[in-house]
């Protein structure tokens, strides 16, 4: 009955409250009761103004009946307990609520230990292509050097660099070290599964390390988690001797 009545009410000329973007401070709810009050004063209460009454719209309801109060039931004084308990209840959510709260759709969210680990694998390899340089601060001295003359050793100790960058990012990142172990010091996987990786194995190779790697003793059901060496890539560039 209530919706029936609404949809035949013509349009308001008196403006909506609009409540959808009304910051719920502290200082909210008396100001929405406020306006409410004053919206009620003036005979604009949810859209009925004091035009309505007058003609006695209400289904041929006589306007006698409107002038005492009654519209659909609700009283001069409902209406005025509705303003007030409106006022009193944002009151209290606005005491409630200073800022608004972040909606987080899943909290229990935690990444997959292989999609960290080949996105940082990917980041590594990237910076490191662009600046071979960078490996300087991954490798030792002696180590550096050998890549610098050798193209083997460049190879191979581009990986280790590549690693070791991972290691750095997996020591910057909280989230990853619950579901990661770094255990590369030493013979065995570079990285173990945490938490609700547990159990698994991981290891920062080429495409072409896969095969290798699973005949390791640890190798079985080890996953591999690669990357690529620029094209021409030969030897890590000199350091050159400040004068």
């Amino acid at each position: 009955m209530g919706s029936d009545l609404i949809a035949r009410l013509p349009q308001s000329t008196t403006p909506a409250l609009n409540i959808l973007n009304l910051e719920l401070t502290p200082n909210a709810g008396a100001g929405f009761a406020a306006v409410l009050a004053a919206q009620a004063a003036s005979g604009a209460v949810g859209g009925f103004t004091s035009g309505y009454l007058e003609s006695g719209f209400n289904g041929g309801t006589s306007s006698q009946s409107l002038e005492t109060g009654v519209i659909g039931g609700a009283t001069a004084g409902a209406l005025s307990a509705g303003v007030a308990w409106v006022g009193s209840w944002l009151g209290q959510v606005g005491a409630e609520r200073t800022t608004p709260a972040l909606n987080i759709l899943n909290p229990e969210f935690t990444p997959y230990a292989s999609d960290w680990l080949q996105n940082a694998t990917n980041c590594a390899a990237s910076e490191l292509g662009a600046n071979p340089a960078l490996a300087r601060g991954a490798l030792s001295e002696p180590e550096y050097n050998a890549a610098v003359k050798s193209f083997g050793i460049a190879r191979m100790q581009y990986g280790n660099a590549v690693e070791d960058l991972v290691r750095q990012a997996w020591e910057d990142d909280s989230l990853a070290q619950q579901i990661l172990d770094y255990t590369g010091n030493g013979p065995g996987p570079d990285f173990m599964g945490l938490g609700s990786a547990q159990g698994q194995t991981f290891d920062i190779s080429t495409s072409l390390g896969r095969e290798p790697h699973w005949r390791c003793p640890y190798g079985p059901g080890m996953q591999i988690i690669t990357y690529s060496r620029p094209p021409g890539f030969t030897v890590f560039p000199a350091i050159k001797e400040v004068p």
